[in-house]
């Protein structure tokens, strides 16, 4: 059996390199929207992207700063810890926005919108919800269809069941993001942990912990528009 785990700051400290790595990067004056990175050329990654996961006042000593993460920070983060893992996949909240439109339309979804998508291991046949809030007890039997109608080819999720996995909960309105990716990586990673809420501190430190995982293979020389140049 599994060691269920409780939070441990200490697995998410982030040395003096990827501190100073973080902070040139959201400071100065740069062009926050330009794309700096990408993965498989689908799931991009901007200054704004990072700024909302991790602004550079969070790296201070006493700053509280806990913006919503924005979509693409959320997508780049989760596609990032996947494509660590020849077990696992990514799909962007994108694909089930094109799916859904054209479910309410058609109430099918077309072929066209289902090329790119990911080998999935079905072995389980189990859809895992997470839910750092606890408010969701049941998928909707409407998206339930809309699924079984883009898995048609493959068994349509006959006999499938909802599995609702142990994790932290969120005690907040604004770090539901961080708890969507820290639930990526703990999956990822096959970590057990405990149910527990977890406070704004560790909130905190998870922040600056994705932070400077996102940006860890952003080697590139990133150049201001004042002339000067920080050479990761």
């Amino acid at each position: 059996m599994a060691k269920v785990s409780a939070f441990s700051a200490q697995r998410y400290i982030i040395d003096d390199t990827a501190t100073e790595k973080l902070r040139t990067l959201l400071t100065g004056s740069r062009d926050e929207t330009k794309v700096i990175t990408t993965i498989n050329r689908k799931f991009p990654l901007s200054i704004k992207d990072i700024r909302s996961v991790c602004p550079v006042e969070l790296l201070g000593e006493s700053a509280w700063v806990m913006p919503w993460l924005t979509d693409d920070a959320v997508n780049y983060r989760v596609a990032q810890l996947a494509r660590g893992n020849s077990e696992t996949a990514a799909l962007g909240h994108f694909d089930f926005i094109l799916w859904h439109r054209q479910w309410i339309k058609n109430k099918n979804v077309d072929d066209s919108l289902l090329n790119h998508l990911p080998v999935l291991d079905f072995s389980k046949k189990e859809i895992c919800v997470y839910d750092s809030l606890k408010t969701m007890t049941s998928i909707d039997e409407d998206d339930m269809d809309l699924l079984r109608n883009v898995f048609r080819k493959r068994g349509g999720l006959k006999d499938w069941r909802e599995t609702y996995h142990v994790q932290w909960r969120q005690k907040d309105s604004v770090n539901c993001g961080i708890f969507v990716c820290s639930a990526a990586e703990n999956e990822v990673n096959k970590l057990d942990v405990q149910e527990e809420g977890l406070t704004m501190t560790q909130c905190r430190i998870l922040r600056r912990f994705h932070g400077a995982e996102m940006i860890k293979n952003v080697d590139e020389a990133i150049r201001n528009v004042d002339g000067n140049t920080a050479i990761f």
